[in-house]
């Protein structure tokens, strides 16, 4: 409208230079609730207001000058919560309502579904909680009870949307509630009930005890594993920590497996018994399996020669024996980086290996970088100076961990001169290196069962989304026309390129794995029995 000197012009007008938050009603809600946040220096139009509610954007219903009213959004953790207000071209409000006026005690936590829903009485049974907001507090403040009784959370489950707890021996019931209770910073507590379960004496796999409960990471063995309400053997999957335990026999309420080259450490042991229906039940073993792999001694630890021919004896256990073929030791010495060994390492040709002790010769290496004439430094012409430390290592489960590429050395012709030169060193420490077995895919179809709507997904370039470690770059090396080359990410055709990738893979996914997504090197299959899950499993994924 035009204004003239004879006429009235009114406006409206927002006097605050600055944008203040004052407080926000009401101070408890729960997800789909509406609140007011009041203050001054907001915008009237709802766009270019901005609500956050502990980390995730509310949504702004409408506004004026002093009020915005908003709802929390859907997937906002529970418990007291900060609320904060920015205004687009304002910035951030200032709060200077009293202390606590600007926070809200959000009811979040949601216990919507309990799987299975019978439970085993004489032993562990592995128990599947789904809902919302389980992320809101650290996993160690979370705990569940099943009729009363802890149900032990699995920190490592613990995801937005679920979690796993094993619940112990429970007495006979015919329908008990779940419950889940999470503590927060402040001492408050929140609760949410599930689902009833029941508690069977038969029809739901329990363990008691495993045999052994101590085993080689190198060359384990066989496992025993007993229990009850195992069925067939033709129904049931057993894991040990995250590599399968190759089933061989069921014999009344024993099962016999046998297992792979393991990481050192404690493990669980699972049993997965699959249903005509489609579902899984799960029991876990009351005690860990305990892999065992260490050097309590090496000889000699004064001296060693560069020419080669140090004999070495390694004393430990875990070790694997002469006839053993599950896994291979390999002994490396580590010896000052230089052009003539980039890799810092000279192999020690093993001559004999019991579980418990290893002997090896030392190969001769060279100690410095080469003149002109040499200059990889075979001839060792430039070498007046023996290396202070030699470090004897015996490299564990090096095939799985990236980080451990220095575990394969690249042997080279040395050259006879090499031998006159010797020198003391001193032997630091010493580790062996375990195959890590990849998962048979004929063994990943067992879990479609029941299933009606799938998707695959291949990852193109997922290997080169691995970067090469700098210092293990040079062992990618190859030759074109163009010219020497090196990978900096990891290129197909490495040996442990695809226990690496696997790996990688498995940790994405881990909160899932199984339960609706199978994982095979740079392959992804989702699978749901409904239209509506295999949608919502596919955005969980993407």
């Amino acid at each position: 409208m035009e204004c003239r000197p004879e006429s009235v012009c009114q406006f409206g007008y927002n006097s605050s230079l600055a944008v203040y938050f004052d407080e926000v009603v009401p101070r408890t809600g729960a997800l789909g609730d509406l609140f007011i946040a009041r203050g001054s220096g907001f915008s009237p139009v709802k766009t270019e207001n901005e609500v956050d509610i502990g980390g995730r954007l509310g949504t702004v219903l409408s506004a004026n000058y002093t009020t915005i009213i908003f709802k929390v959004h859907r997937r906002s953790k529970a418990g007291p919560t900060d609320v904060s207000v920015t205004v687009q071209g304002h910035g951030i409000a200032v709060k200077r309502g009293p202390v606590g006026s600007t926070m809200v005690l959000l009811q979040a936590l949601l216990l919507r579904a309990v799987r299975p829903q019978m439970i085993a009485m004489q032993g562990t049974t592995l128990v599947t909680l789904t809902g919302s907001a389980f992320d809101s507090v650290v996993p160690s403040r979370i705990s569940v009870r099943i009729a009363g009784i802890p149900c032990t959370v699995r920190l490592e489950s613990v995801t937005e949307n679920s979690l796993v707890c094993a619940s112990g021996p429970v007495p006979p019931m015919a329908a008990a509630p779940v419950e889940m209770i999470i503590q927060f910073d402040n001492g408050q507590t929140q609760s949410a009930t599930g689902p009833m379960v029941t508690s069977a004496m038969f029809g739901v796999p329990f363990i008691t005890m495993i045999d052994p409960d101590t085993t080689s990471s190198s060359a384990p063995g066989d496992l025993k594993i007993s229990g009850g309400g195992f069925r067939t053997k033709e129904i049931l999957f057993a894991e040990v920590g995250d590599s399968p335990c190759s089933i061989d026999k069921l014999v009344g309420d024993v099962i016999t497996c046998k297992m792979g080259p393991m990481k050192q450490g404690k493990h669980r042991v699972v049993v997965t018994m699959f249903l005509e229906d489609g579902t899984s039940l799960y029991a876990q073993a009351p005690q860990d399996l305990e892999a065992f792999f260490e050097i309590t001694s090496f000889r000699p630890t004064g001296k060693g020669s560069m020419g080669g021919g140090t004999l070495l004896t390694i004393t430990g256990r875990g070790f694997v024996s002469d006839s053993s073929s599950a896994s291979e030791n390999v002994v490396v010495v580590q010896v000052p980086k230089s052009a003539s060994n980039p890799y810092g390492g000279v192999l020690c040709d093993i001559t004999s290996s019991t579980t418990t002790e290893l002997a090896c010769k030392t190969r001769p290496h060279c100690a410095s970088d080469g003149g002109v004439d040499d200059p990889e430094g075979l001839l060792c012409k430039h070498a007046p100076t023996p290396p202070d430390i030699v470090i004897l290592n015996v490299c564990e489960n090096a095939v799985t961990d990236i980080q451990k590429l220095q575990c394969w050395v690249q042997e080279r012709t040395v050259d006879a001169l090499c031998l006159d030169t010797s020198s003391k060193c001193m032997f630091e420490y010493a580790y062996v290196k375990n195959n890590y077995p990849m998962l048979h895919v004929d063994e990943l179809f067992d879990r479609l069962a029941g299933n009606r709507f799938f998707t695959k997904i291949n990852f193109r370039s997922g290997y080169h989304q691995i970067r090469v470690a700098t210092e293990d770059q040079p062992k990618t090396t190859f030759r074109s026309r163009f010219g020497h080359y090196e990978f900096t990410v990891m290129p197909f055709g490495l040996t442990n390129a695809p226990g690496t990738f696997q790996t990688v893979m498995n940790d994405i996914f881990r909160d899932i794995l199984e339960e609706y997504v199978l994982v095979y090197l740079d392959g992804i299959l989702v699978y749901s029995r409904t239209l509506e899950d295999h949608l919502r499993h596919l955005c969980d994924v993407l």
